[in-house]
C-alpha cells in the first residue's frame, strides 16, 4: 500500500526524468519521490487537492531528513529551486485550508536549508506585495501566517522589515483589534516579532497605539487565547527599555483603560500562565522605569499591591517569585508603607514564604526573604506591623528554619531578616524571650561550624582546574563566610540591644514568678531577662568572640561593618548589668589594645571610631565601678575622642597643662586635666589586666613627665591611685631616681590609703622593694592587701583543708623571699583588730610553713622570725578572746592554735615554755572543760581536735625541755580530765569506729594526751586532780583498728602503762570478770594473762603489716610487755618468749630485709627475742656498721647498741666485723654527744593528729645511750 502511494506521485513523464531527481520519501523507508514529478503535479491545476497535500507532506520531511543532500541538489539546480518557490508561494496565496500550511512548511524548509539572502528577500517582497494588494485582511491571512513563520525561523528578517517597511507595522497595528480572532492573534504575533528588534525602536505614536489597542483587547476579549497573546505582546514590549516610558504614559492616561485595571483583570483569571505574565509585566515596568518612585506610587494608588498579595495563595513557584519581585520593587515607594500594604500583606507573605520552604521552592524563597527583609527594615515605627504575638513568633520560626538551611544565600537572607525583625516596636508585650533566643542560637550555630581561621575550611578544587579558578572559588567561599559572620554579629548586636531596651523599659517585660526547668538538660530556660542575657553572653564568649578575633586579619571589604557591630555588641555588654567577670575577661584578653588598634587602622570609618569611643569608656567604667570615686565617663570619652591609639594616650599625658593646646575656656569641652585623668584610667585598666598597650620603658618615661608637670597641681585621689599602680608596674623597666620615688611618695602621703590602693601584686612588690619606700606606707598597703585578699574556698575534705587562690600563691612566695614583708605581716597580726584579717594572716602563715617544709633553709629562717614574735602574737590572741563563757569559740583562735601547732611541729629543738604559752594553755584548758554558762555555745569536734593537738604539741615540747608546768596545769584541771574521760568512754559503738571521722580523731587524740600525762606524772611525780578509768576491752579493740594513728596511739598508751606497771595515779585500767577467769595465773597481774597474751599476739601480727613507724612502736611495746610480765609472772614470760611463732617471725623478717639495711624495729626485735642464728646476726651487724652513722636514724643507733649489748655472746666476731664495729662505736659516741635531748623524739602531724614517733623510754634517752656506748667501747676493746 505504501509503495502504491509512492508510485501515485509519479507522472507519465517520469521516465524522461534523470535519476538525480529521485529522493527518499517518508511514506515508506524504501519509497522514492521524484522532485520533477512533484513539481509537475503541484503546477497542474487538475491535480486533486488531497494528492497535492499528500505530496507536500512527503516533500517537507524529505528535505529535512536528507538536508545535506537536498541542500546540494537545490544549490546545483538554482532555476528549479526558484521555480519551486514560486509554485509553493502560489499555493500559499490560494488560501486553501488544506494546502496553505503544508506549502508554507515546505517553503520555509527550502529557505532555511539554502540560507540564500536573495531567495529569502525575493520571497519577502512577494509577501509584502500580496499584503499591500489585499483589500481585506482575510485575503492575506495565509501570507501573514507565512510571514509569521519566516520571522520565527529567521528573526533577522524583522530588522529588514522594520527598516524598509514602516507601513507594515501600521497595518498590523490596525489589525490588532480585528474582530477575527485568528487575524488578531496573528497580528499580535507579528507585532511581537517586529518590536523586539534591539536598537530599532518604533515611534512613540505606534507604541502608544499598540498599547491602547492591547488594553482594549484584554479588557473586552473573552477568549483566553487572545488575552494570552495580548499579554504576551505587552510583556515583550516591557522588556525593551525604550518602550517603558511610552507604556507608562499610556497606562495611566485618561480616557482609556488603565494599566492597573487591565492587570487586575488578568490577575483575576484562573490561568496561572496569564497571572505570571501579568506579574512579570508589572515587575518589568518597575525595574525598567526611569522614575520608579512615581510609577510605584501610581500602582499603589491603584491598589495593585493588594491584588498581588491576593495571588500569594498559589503553589506555582514562578508566580510566587514574580509576585515577590514585584512587591519588592513597590517597596521602593514610601506609599507602600503609608497605605499599610506592609501591614495588610505581612501575614500572606509569611505564609507564602513558609510554603516555599515546605515545597523546596528555594528560588522563590530568596525573593520572599528579600521582601521580608525590606519590610522589616523600612516599616515606620508609628505603625503596628505585627497584629499579635503569634505573628512575631511565626516570623522567628520561619526565619530560624531558613538560617538552618545549607544554601548560603538563604542563610544570609534569614539572618538579615532576623536582624531587621529584632526591633522594639515589633516585639510583643510582654516580650517572649525564648522566641528571641532560638533564632540567635541557630545563627551562632552556623558560624560555630566554620573553621578557625576561615581559610583552613576552603576545600581544594579539582587538580585539573586552572589556578585562577581555584583562587576564585576560594575567595567566593571566604566572602560568603565573612558575610555570614557579619550578619550573625549584627543579629546578636540587635539581641543585646533588645535586652538593653527591656532593662530600660520595665513595661516591655514581666518577670515570671516561676521558671520551669528545661526538658533537655535540666537547667532553666531563657524566660527570664537575666537568663536571656547570660545566655547571650555565653554565645558571645564561646563562639562570636573567638570567631571574630581569630579572623581579624582575614576579613575583607566587610571588616569595617563587622568590627562596628562587634564593638557595639561589646559596648552593650558593658552598659548592661552583667557580671564583672565578663568585662574582666575582655580586659584580660587585650580588648582595650585591640580596640585602639582597630580605631587607628580604620580611622576614616567614623561609625567604627564612635563605637570604639563608646566601648572603651564603658568597659573602663564597668571595671572601675567597685571603686568609691571612679573617673567620670566624660573624662574617659574625652580621652578617647582626642586619641587615635595607645601612643596618643601616652602623648596626651606628657602635655603640660599650662601649655596644652587642649586647654579651652568652653565649659562644654573637657580640659586637659580631665583628658589626662581619662588617659590614666584607661592605661590603669589595661595594665591591671596585663594588657600592655605600650612598652614598659615608654610608659615609664611618660609617667615621669606627667609627675613633673603635675608636681604643683596635685591629681585627685583616683588619679593618684592609677598613677601609683602604673609606676609600681613599670618601675623595674628602668632606673628611676630615688628622689622621683620620694616625690611620688610625698604626694601620696597626704592621701587616704584605701583611696589610692589597688589590689594587685605589683603594688605590694613595689612597696617592699623600692629604695625610697617608707615603712608606714608599706604597712598600710600590706594591711589593705591582706584585707582585700580573696581566698578561693574549695570543697573541704575530712582534714578541713581549704584551697587558696593564685593571689595566696603569689603572696606566700613573695613573703618567703622578702624578710621585710614577713616581718611586716607578723607586726600586722599583732596590731590589727580585725578577726577576719587575722584569720587571713594565719592562712598565709600556714601556707608558708607548707611551702617552706620542702626547703630546710627557708624553714629555718621562717621559724626564727615567727618564734621571735610568737609571744606577742599569743598575747594578741588572748586579748581578743578574753570572755570564754558568753560566746562561741572564735575562728581566729582556732586558726591560731592550728598555726602554733604547725610551728612547734616544725621545730627541730625543744622550745622553752614561756608565760604567754601558759596563759594560752590555761585558756584552752578552760575552753575544753564543761561550759560554765548556758549561753556558751558547744565546741564543735573540729575545734576540739585543734585544741587537743595544741595541748599535745605543747606537752611534747615541755617534756623534751624538762618543764613540768604544762602538765601541772592540765593535771590540776578537773574539768579537763573529766572531759577527756567522757570523750574516751562515750560513743564507743562500732559505727563510730568504721570511718576515721573527726569525732574519732578527737577521741584518740584525747587518749594520746592521757598517755603523755601518764608519762609526765611518772617523770615529775605529779598528782592529778582526777583518776581516769580505761577498760582493757577499749585497748584491745583499738589495737585492731584499721587506722594507723589509732594503732600507734593505743600502742604508746599501753607502752607507758606497762612501763609504770599500771600504777599511774592518773589512769586505772579495768577488766571484766569473765576475762579474769584464772586467778592462779592472773595473780599479781593488773590485766589477765589471757589479755596480755592477746596483746602479745596482736603486736606480733602488726610487725609484718609494712609500716616501720608502726613496727617500731610494736617492738617497744613488746619490750615493755616482756619486762612487765617478767617482773610479775616469770612463767608467763617464758611461755610468751618460747612460742614457735617467734622464730618464724624472726626468720620472715630477716628474709624480707636480707638485701637492704635492716630497720630499727628488727634490730630491737632481735635483741628482745633470741631466735636468730649467730651467722645471721653477724651479717646483719656487718651491714649496719659499714654505713655512715651520721646518716642513720637515732632509733637505728640505739637499737644496734642494744643488740650488741644483749647478743654479744651470740655474735661471731671476725676481724673485719670487730674493726668496723669499733669505728662505728667511735662515731656513735660523737653522734650522741652532738645530739640534743629532744632530737631523739620525732613529732609527727598525721591526718590532723599530733603524735611522736615514740614516747621516749629509758633505752632511747641520751644518758642511757651514752652509758651503753661506753660499756660497748670497753667490750670491743677486749674482743
Amino acid at each position: 500500500m505504501e509503495m502504491n502511494n509512492s508510485l501515485s506521485l509519479l507522472t507519465q513523464r517520469h521516465m524522461e526524468h534523470s535519476p538525480e531527481w529521485m529522493v527518499i520519501g517518508t511514506s515508506s523507508r524504501h519509497g522514492l519521490l521524484c522532485l520533477a514529478c512533484g513539481v509537475e503535479l503541484l503546477e497542474d491545476p487538475n491535480t486533486p487537492t488531497m494528492k497535492k497535500k499528500f505530496l507536500l507532506g512527503e516533500m517537507g520531511p524529505s528535505f529535512k531528513d536528507s538536508s545535506e543532500v537536498m541542500t546540494e541538489f537545490l544549490i546545483s539546480h538554482e532555476k528549479f529551486t526558484w521555480y519551486l518557490v514560486d509554485i509553493l508561494f502560489d499555493i500559499v496565496q490560494e488560501n486553501n485550508e488544506h494546502l496553505t500550511e503544508k506549502s508554507s512548511d515546505v517553503l520555509l524548509q527550502v529557505c532555511c536549508q539554502l540560507q540564500s539572502d536573495e531567495l529569502v528577500y525575493s520571497l519577502l517582497q512577494k509577501v509584502l506585495k500580496k499584503i499591500e494588494a489585499s483589500t481585506d485582511s482575510q485575503q492575506c491571512l495565509s501570507v501573514l501566517s507565512l510571514l509569521s513563520k519566516l520571522l520565527d525561523a529567521l528573526p533577522v528578517l524583522a530588522q529588514t522589515l522594520m527598516e524598509d517597511n514602516v507601513d507594515l507595522l501600521k497595518f498590523l497595528t490596525s489589525e490588532l483589534s480585528s474582530p477575527d480572532e485568528t487575524i488578531s492573534c496573528l497580528a499580535i504575533r507579528l507585532v511581537t516579532s517586529l518590536l523586539v528588534v534591539p536598537g530599532l525602536p518604533s515611534s512613540d505614536t505606534i507604541i502608544t497605539e499598540i498599547c491602547r489597542r492591547l488594553f482594549d483587547i484584554i479588557t473586552a476579549a473573552s477568549s483566553q487565547k487572545i488575552i494570552q497573546s495580548a499579554v504576551g505582546l505587552l510583556r515583550s514590549l516591557t522588556e525593551v527599555p525604550e518602550y517603558v516610558t511610552v507604556i507608562v504614559d499610556v497606562s495611566f492616561s485618561s480616557g482609556h483603560h488603565t494599566f492597573a485595571s487591565v492587570m487586575k483583570k488578568v490577575l483575576h483569571t484562573r490561568k496561572e500562565s496569564l497571572q505570571i505574565s501579568a506579574v512579570q509585566i508589572i515587575g518589568q515596568l518597575l525595574s525598567q522605569s526611569n522614575n520608579l518612585q512615581s510609577l510605584a506610587e501610581k500602582l499603589l494608588d491603584a491598589d495593585m499591591a493588594e491584588f498581588l498579595v491576593e495571588q500569594l495563595s498559589t503553589t506555582n513557584q514562578v508566580l510566587l517569585s514574580s509576585i515577590f519581585c514585584s512587591l519588592l520593587l513597590l517597596t521602593e515607594s514610601d506609599k507602600f508603607f503609608s497605605k499599610c500594604h506592609s501591614v495588610l500583606g505581612i501575614d500572606a507573605i509569611l505564609r507564602a514564604a513558609e510554603q516555599c520552604l515546605a515545597m523546596n521552592y528555594f528560588d522563590a524563597l530568596v525573593y520572599g526573604l528579600q521582601l521580608l527583609c525590606v519590610i522589616f527594615e523600612k516599616h515606620p515605627e508609628d505603625q503596628m506591623l505585627m497584629s499579635g504575638p503569634d505573628l512575631f513568633k511565626h516570623s522567628t520560626v520561619l526565619l530560624t528554619k531558613c538560617v538552618q538551611l545549607p544554601e548560603s544565600k538563604l542563610l544570609l537572607l534569614g539572618m538579615r531578616c532576623l536582624h531587621n525583625l529584632f526591633r522594639k516596636d515589633y516585639l510583643p508585650v510582654p516580650v517572649d524571650l525564648p522566641c528571641l533566643t532560638i533564632p540567635v542560637n541557630a545563627a551562632v550555630g552556623v558560624i560555630a561550624q566554620f573553621p578557625r581561621p576561615l581559610m583552613r575550611g576552603v576545600k581544594r578544587q579539582h587538580p585539573q582546574r586552572r589556578e585562577g579558578d581555584k583562587q576564585n572559588s576560594t575567595n567566593h567561599k571566604l566572602a560568603k563566610q565573612e558575610e555570614a559572620i557579619l550578619c550573625c554579629v549584627q543579629l546578636i548586636e540587635k539581641a543585646f540591644s533588645i535586652a538593653c531596651a527591656i532593662s530600660d523599659d520595665a513595661s516591655l517585660y514581666e518577670e515570671s514568678q516561676f521558671i520551669a526547668p528545661s526538658h533537655e538538660d535540666g537547667c532553666h530556660d531563657n524566660s527570664s531577662l537575666s537568663s536571656y542575657t547570660n545566655h547571650l553572653l555565653g554565645l558571645l564568649e564561646k563562639d562570636i568572640i573567638p570567631t571574630v578575633m581569630i579572623n581579624c586579619g582575614i576579613f575583607g571589604e566587610a571588616s569595617g561593618k563587622l568590627f562596628t557591630s562587634f564593638v557595639r555588641t561589646l559596648c552593650h555588654c558593658c552598659v548592661m548589668d552583667v557580671t564583672v567577670d565578663f568585662v574582666e575577661k575582655l580586659a584580660s584578653s587585650s580588648f582595650i589594645q585591640w580596640a585602639l588598634e582597630i580605631k587607628s587602622k580604620y580611622y576614616t570609618d567614623s561609625g567604627l571610631c564612635l563605637s570604639v569611643d563608646d566601648f572603651i569608656p564603658s568597659l573602663c567604667t564597668k571595671l572601675l565601678s567597685p571603686s568609691p570615686n571612679p573617673v567620670p565617663t566624660s573624662s574617659l570619652k574625652a580621652a578617647m575622642h582626642h586619641s587615635r591609639g595607645a601612643e596618643s594616650l601616652c602623648k596626651l599625658l606628657t602635655e603640660d597643662p599650662d601649655m596644652s593646646i587642649h586647654k579651652s575656656s568652653d565649659q562644654s569641652e573637657a580640659s586637659i586635666l580631665e583628658i589626662q585623668d581619662g588617659c590614666l584610667a584607661i592605661l590603669y585598666c589595661a595594665w591591671m589586666h596585663d594588657d600592655r598597650l605600650v612598652p614598659e620603658i615608654s610608659l615609664l618615661e611618660v609617667l615621669i613627665l606627667y609627675m613633673t608637670h603635675r608636681s604643683g597641681n596635685k591629681p585627685s585621689d583616683t588619679s593618684l591611685k592609677h598613677l601609683l599602680f602604673l609606676v609600681a608596674s613599670v618601675s623595674h623597666a628602668g632606673n628611676i631616681a630615688i628622689q622621683m620615688e620620694a616625690t611620688l611618695l610625698h604626694v601620696i602621703g597626704e592621701a587616704h590609703g584605701p583611696a589610692i590602693y589597688t589590689h594587685n601584686q605589683q603594688i605590694i612588690e613595689w612597696c617592699y622593694t623600692c629604695p625610697g619606700g617608707t615603712t608606714r606606707f608599706a604597712s598600710e598597703m600590706l594591711e589593705l592587701w591582706v584585707q582585700n585578699l580573696k581566698l578561693r574556698d574549695g570543697d573541704d575534705d575530712e582534714d578541713g583543708k581549704v584551697a587558696e587562690g593564685k593571689e595566696v600563691d603569689f603572696f606566700t612566695g613573695f613573703v618567703s623571699s622578702n624578710q621585710k614583708c614577713l616581718s611586716g605581716l607578723l607586726d600586722l597580726f599583732i596590731t590589727i583588730n580585725s578577726e577576719e584579717t587575722i584569720s587571713k594572716i594565719i592562712r598565709i602563715l600556714e601556707r608558708l610553713f607548707e611551702d617552706a617544709s620542702k626547703n630546710q633553709a627557708s624553714l629555718s629562717n621562717l621559724m626564727d622570725d615567727i618564734m621571735e614574735k610568737l609571744p606577742r602574737m599569743q598575747a594578741k590572741v588572748l586579748s581578743s578572746n578574753k570572755d570564754v563563757n558568753t560566746a562561741a569559740v572564735s575562728s581566729g583562735l582556732i586558726s591560731f592554735l592550728r598555726l602554733v601547732t604547725t610551728v612547734y611541729t616544725s621545730c627541730t629543738d625543744a622550745q622553752q615554755v614561756n608565760s604567754s604559752d601558759l596563759k594560752l594553755i590555761f585558756h584552752v584548758v578552760k575552753l575544753l572543760g564543761p561550759p560554765e554558762s548556758e549561753e556558751t555555745t558547744d565546741i564543735q569536734p573540729d575545734q576540739s581536735l585543734v585544741m587537743l593537738n595544741y595541748l599535745t604539741i605543747i606537752l611534747l615540747q615541755s617534756s623534751g625541755s624538762g618543764d613540768s608546768r604544762v602538765a601541772s596545769v592540765m593535771l590540776s584541771s578537773e574539768s579537763l580530765l573529766s572531759s577527756l574521760q567522757e570523750t574516751i568512754t562515750s560513743n564507743q559503738g562500732r559505727r563510730l569506729d568504721v570511718l576515721y571521722t573527726t569525732q574519732k580523731k578527737v577521741r584518740y587524740q584525747s587518749i594520746y594526751i592521757i598517755a603523755l600525762l601518764v608519762k609526765l606524772c611518772a617523770s615529775f611525780k605529779l598528782k592529778p586532780s582526777l583518776l581516769l578509768k580505761i577498760d582493757a576491752d577499749v585497748i584491745l579493740k583499738s589495737l585492731m583498728d584499721k587506722d594507723l594513728c589509732v594503732k600507734v596511739i593505743t600502742i604508746q598508751l599501753l607502752t607507758i602503762l606497762l612501763d609504770v606497771g599500771f600504777a599511774s595515779p592518773l589512769v586505772h585500767t579495768t577488766e571484766g570478770a569473765q576475762q579474769r577467769s584464772r586467778p592462779d595465773i592472773d595473780v599479781g597481774l593488773h590485766l589477765s594473762a589471757s589479755t596480755l597474751r592477746s596483746v602479745f599476739f596482736i603486736l606480733q601480727n602488726m610487725l609484718l603489716q609494712g609500716s616501720d613507724f608502726l613496727s617500731w612502736n610494736c617492738v617497744m611495746c613488746l619490750s615493755s610487755l616482756q619486762q612487765y610480765v617478767s617482773k610479775k609472772n616469770s612463767h608467763l614470760a617464758d611461755h610468751l618468749l618460747k612460742q614457735p611463732w617467734n622464730g618464724f617471725l624472726i626468720q620472715c623478717s630477716l628474709n624480707f630485709h636480707q638485701d637492704s639495711v635492716p630497720p630499727a624495729w628488727l634490730l630491737q626485735l632481735l635483741s628482745l627475742i633470741p631466735a636468730a642464728p649467730s651467722k645471721s646476726l653477724g651479717c646483719l651487724l656487718q651491714s649496719i656498721v659499714q654505713q655512715d652513722i651520721q646518716t642513720q636514724d637515732y632509733r637505728v643507733v640505739a637499737a644496734t647498741m642494744n643488740l650488741i649489748s644483749q647478743r654479744r655472746d651470740d655474735i661471731t666476731w671476725s676481724t673485719q666485723l670487730t674493726a668496723a664495729t669499733r669505728v662505728w662505736l667511735e662515731g656513735a659516741r660523737d653522734y650522741i654527744h652532738n645530739s640534743s635531748s629532744n632530737s631523739l623524739v620525732e613529732i609527727l602531724y598525721l591526718d590532723d593528729v599530733v603524735l611522736s614517733s615514740d614516747l621516749t623510754t629509758e633505752m632511747n634517752t641520751l644518758p642511757s645511750m651514752e652509758r651503753q656506748a661506753e660499756e660497748l667501747h670497753e667490750f670491743m676493746s677486749a674482743v
